[in-house]
């Protein structure tokens, strides 16, 4: 069995220095990129590093036997509609 997991923007240091560096580029605080950023997000969140290994636990078990072939997103429901 073969898939995908396709993670969206994930909470840590990788995103906090991105986002810094979006801010700085836009002349924005952390905190309004961090709005900007979540507004587009179904869940209004960024997805947390524990919902990744969540999903690669799940595929690895013998309960995702039926699944292959899969890019399974987790992102919160990321929306890239209107950019």
């Amino acid at each position: 069995r073969v898939n995908c997991i396709a993670p969206g923007a994930v909470e840590g240091d990788r995103i906090d220095r991105v986002i810094n560096a979006m801010g700085k580029g836009l002349g924005l605080s952390y905190d309004e990129v961090v709005a900007m950023v979540n507004s587009r997000v179904a869940l209004g969140r960024m997805v947390t590093p524990e919902e990744i290994a969540s999903l690669a636990l799940f595929l690895a078990s013998d309960m995702s036997t039926g699944i292959t072939g899969q890019t399974i997103y987790v992102d919160a429901g990321y929306c890239i509609t209107g950019m």
